[in-house]
């Protein structure tokens, strides 16, 4: 019998699928349209907390919307 979604136990959720997760941690930033706009995958980037890591991406998305 073959499991239900990427890993056998707990099934997987339906966002496992709709946002490509492939290793835990996974943290998905999405936008007001809920598309996919940035992805941490199980550590930050080296020499960054998680907390700045999110940051630079929140400021980067806001530097966007600002130029628009």
């Amino acid at each position: 019998m073959k499991p239900k979604g990427y890993w056998k136990i707990p099934p997987s959720p339906p966002e496992v699928e709709d946002f490509t997760v492939r290793k835990i941690p996974t943290i998905v930033v999405i936008d007001e349209k809920d598309e996919k706009t940035e992805e941490i995958i199980e550590n930050p980037p080296e020499g960054k907390t998680l907390e700045e890591a999110l940051l630079d991406i929140i400021v980067a998305r806001l530097c966007e919307r600002a130029k628009r």
